[in-house]
């Protein structure tokens, strides 16, 4: 799963802005969890700076990562149930 912690870096190469990246992660993870998928990993990309905005305040990188954090415990929480419910 991916996201940028830079608006501009996100339109300019993924055609979207920081809240449809996060959407489009969302959907990634529904089917990472419907394929059962055990193990997510997460890229901030731009979070050490920008060459279309520069430096990128720690806000937005932390916002970032909070989002792509928050959606890859929801896929661990669904495939923990999951194996619970089987086992």
């Amino acid at each position: 799963m991916l996201t940028s912690a830079s608006e501009a870096f996100g339109i300019r190469n993924n055609n979207k802005n920081l809240d449809q990246l996060i959407d489009s992660q969302r959907a990634l993870a529904a089917a990472y969890k419907d394929a059962g998928v055990t193990s997510v990993v997460g890229y901030v990309f731009t979070a050490f700076g920008c060459n279309y905005e520069g430096e990128i305040p720690i806000s937005l990188v932390i916002r970032s990562m909070r989002d792509l954090l928050y959606i890859g415990e929801q896929v661990r929480r669904a495939q923990s149930c999951a194996r619970s419910a089987s086992g």
